[in-house]
């Protein structure tokens, strides 16, 4: 995943992730300094420039986290920000719950009439 920033965004502005997967994220600039601090989801103080930036990230909570830039950028800064929204992770049915809720066949029910 990639996230540009430019005077005064971020791109994307929303950015959705699931607590703990692991993601690779690129950081790059299109103008200036500009800086994120998200450490709820493990990005902690980058400076973002035109030069960029990998890093892989595992967020440990879910929520709602909005960062803003934290390198002074121009009279657009104290607008710039992104949010992340990380969730839970989504839960299958185990193989055993999921049989526990099929209707048996007839070949395997004792009860059933036989064949005619």
């Amino acid at each position: 995943m990639t996230i540009v920033a430019h005077n005064f965004a971020f791109v994307p502005a929303t950015v959705k992730l699931e607590r703990g997967e692991s993601y690779t994220i690129h950081l790059k600039s299109t103008d200036g300094a500009h800086g994120l601090n998200v450490p709820q989801v493990g990005i902690h103080n980058v400076i973002i420039t035109a030069h960029e930036q990998t890093m892989t990230i595992m967020p440990k909570t879910a929520g709602t986290f909005v960062a803003h830039c934290t390198q002074y950028c121009g009279t657009g800064h104290a607008t710039m920000a992104m949010t992340f929204v990380v969730s839970a992770p989504s839960s299958t049915p185990k193989t055993s719950d999921r049989d526990a809720h099929e209707k048996p066949s007839k070949a395997s029910n004792p009860c059933a009439a036989p064949p005619s």
